[in-house]
């Protein structure tokens, strides 16, 4: 093969009349060289076809061109295989992403995704066609990008796609209680650089001060949340120590929503060096609450039954009541059950002690465990890990009494074996069963009241009522036990919390129509003292034979004021549901109905009767301030927990509106 410059000597020096096949040869090949550079694929083709037109056969003799000087005869031949074919033009090479959604034919680009087809315009740009996506198929192309796959690997992150991960890493971080050294991890690294080679992965102190910055935005995302909550809001507040010995206070909020659907949201979580007197957890709480913006709009605030923290709700509730909004300083009632339940145990206290002490044994012993267990199988008793008993945990106490009585025999012959010390006597043994049918009701209720997604304060007298009857039924049958004592705590209580829950319990269609006469009487008057407070009912006492009777008569009410609010007249007649029924559902379905005492209910079925959020809130500390993370600065501690909740906040959201 010749090569260029051998190419253009000879025809420069070639005679014009020798010139029939050689100048278009040399003038191929020069050619061909520059189809090369300017990567012209389809030259190729054509030109073989330009010299197969061109290149005489050995049985005939064409007659000899007339010559051309050398510029114009090079300048023909190139505009005869770069210019454009008669006929269709041939279709290009799909270089950019866009033609994955679009089909190329001769008339031009069509969408595979439109119906009918849409055909656009030969020469359209990609550009146009990104953007036809863009408004009308964003589904199909979530990611839509114009770069090759190659081009993709290498070409850095845009800024919005950098954010949207910083974003999920910090979620990641947050929510799942992972320490923010972990971004600097090399397995770490290297994982994510599998996932996307173009992300670097931020350092800790980036994520830290990440955290620090968002704790306003959100703070601000929050203020505007219980702003547009078309109810009033249920606050709780509990105090928590972490393992370095640092005191934390933390508040919750929770209201319905539009969708009749429970809300909670942890809004403060802040290191307290103060004493916690009530004077001082009075000033916290109306210092959160006004920043806020919801001093106005509190239904109730519930707390545990430490004195001083009694105090500090009495007097936070005492500074936010007005003549038409009262707010609520309740007890948690779990807590209160708690109380009651201990009292039982105070005639047991020998068989509890040694109880407690051969769990501490068995736990501390995997040869007693394993000798434990090899006695149940011949004993047909099913072995079970003793549980401990924490004074501050709900119901361990009968989770450790259950898990040794059904082991008693196999725990009598590992007494004989010599591996316990001692066992409760066969009357002891009859005692705690006994005691595990008292108190099995009240780890029920406990769980009934705990929750923090349904209506608890409703059902609080319907509760209590029915553990009062429960215990007054074994009075008699269980001497040993201190039943009479529970009884007597638990009514220390019970009058109050048959009060605070006389409105809620009127808003729930599962109790209105046990409700007596009186306790029906006390609701309306106080409803309508909420709609008008100017006028003002004789007053009227609450039935004392119990919280909860069957009693329906709604004819004994004054017609006048029945005929005023036609509305509660058509309440008080509903046939309402069952207990297992969910009455926010209920209301979902017949707000439309009662347009007028629809946002009351929302605002007392919104009321809780335990500080479980506030302990939620505490056991997502423990996982967050944990001992390898005992340094954590204030603001990086309270921004941690007020962002996973909101996070956890906006989820729920989104799951709501799919």
């Amino acid at each position: 093969m010749f090569s260029l410059t051998q190419l253009l000597f000879t025809i420069c020096l070639c005679p014009a009349s020798n010139r029939t096949r050689l100048p278009i040869y040399s003038d191929l090949f020069f050619v061909c060289f520059c189809s090369r550079i300017i990567k012209k694929i389809s030259t190729f083709t054509r030109l073989f076809s330009f010299l197969n037109q061109n290149t005489p056969t050995s049985h005939e003799r064409p007659p000899i061109p007339a010559p051309l000087p050398f510029p114009f005869h090079l300048i023909h031949l190139i505009s005869l295989i770069i210019s454009p074919a008669e006929g269709p033009s041939p279709i290009k090479k799909a270089r950019s992403g866009v033609w994955n959604h679009f089909t190329q034919t001769a008339a031009g680009p069509i969408c595979d995704y439109c119906s009918p087809k849409k055909v656009f315009a030969l020469k359209t740009a990609t550009s146009s066609l990104w953007e036809h996506l863009r408004k009308r198929h964003p589904a199909y192309v979530p990611e839509l990008t114009q770069l090759s796959v190659t081009e993709s690997l290498l070409a850095p992150l845009r800024s919005a796609q950098r954010e949207d991960i910083d974003d999920a890493l910090l979620g990641w971080i947050v929510e799942d209680f992972q320490a923010f050294n972990v971004v600097s991890s090399e397995a770490f690294k290297e994982f994510v650089a599998k996932l996307n080679p173009r992300y670097s992965v931020p350092c800790r102190q980036t994520m830290s001060k990440r955290v620090d910055s968002d704790l306003a935005r959100v703070k601000e995302e929050i203020v505007r949340a219980l702003d547009s909550a078309p109810s009033r809001v249920a606050c709780t507040t509990d105090g928590w120590t972490s393992i370095a010995k640092d005191s934390y206070v933390v508040i919750t909020v929770h209201y319905i929503d539009k969708s009749w659907t429970m809300q909670g949201l942890t809004v403060s979580f802040q290191q307290m060096d103060e004493s916690h007197t009530g004077d001082n957890l009075c000033k916290h709480f109306l210092t959160v609450v006004r920043k806020l913006k919801i001093e106005d709009r509190i239904s109730c605030i519930v707390s545990d039954n430490a004195p001083s923290a009694m105090l500090g709700i009495t007097l936070a509730a005492k500074a936010l009541s007005n003549s038409r909004c009262r707010v609520l300083p309740l007890r948690c009632l779990p807590h209160i059950l708690h109380l009651v339940v201990s009292e039982g145990f105070k005639k047991l206290a020998g068989p509890m002690e040694i109880l407690k002490a051969m769990v501490s044994k068995l736990r501390s012993s995997t040869q007693a465990l394993s000798t434990l267990q090899g006695f149940c199988a011949p004993n047909l008793e099913k072995f079970r890990l003793p549980q401990t008993d924490t004074p501050t945990r709900w119901n361990s106490t009968l989770a450790m009494i259950e898990s040794m009585v059904g082991m008693k025999r196999s725990l009598d012959n590992l007494h004989h074996a010599g591996a316990l010390d001692n066992v409760p006597t066969a009357a002891d043994w009859s005692d705690l069963e006994l005691l595990i049918t008292l108190l099995k009701p009240f780890k029920e209720a406990t769980e009934l009241l705990s929750s923090s997604s349904s209506c608890t304060l409703s059902q609080a007298g319907f509760i209590t009522d029915k553990l009062h009857r429960h215990l007054e039924e074994h009075v008699d049958k269980c001497a040993e036990v201190g039943i009479e004592e529970m009884i007597a705590k638990l009514l220390k209580y019970k009058e109050d919390i048959d009060d605070q829950a006389l409105l809620p319990a009127f808003f729930d269609p599962r109790f209105l129509n046990y409700l007596p006469r009186s306790d029906k009487l006390a609701a309306i008057k106080a409803i309508k003292l909420m709609i008008d407070p100017v006028d003002e009912l004789p007053a009227v006492q609450r039935s004392s034979s119990g919280f909860f009777e069957s009693f329906k008569d709604p004819d004994c009410f004054d017609p006048k004021l029945l005929k005023r609010y036609p509305e509660l007249a058509r309440y008080l007649n509903i046939t309402g549901i069952e207990i297992k029924d969910d009455p926010l559902k209920w209301w979902a379905a017949n707000e439309n109905k009662f347009p007028s005492i629809a946002n009351l209910a929302r605002d007392h079925l919104g009321m809780l009767a335990s500080t479980v959020p506030s302990e939620e809130a505490f056991s997502a500390a423990g996982n967050t301030i944990t001992e390898k993370r005992s340094k954590l600065a204030d603001d990086t501690a309270e921004g941690l927990m007020i962002t996973q909740s909101w996070r956890k906040f906006e989820r729920k959201q989104r799951k709501q509106q799919k």
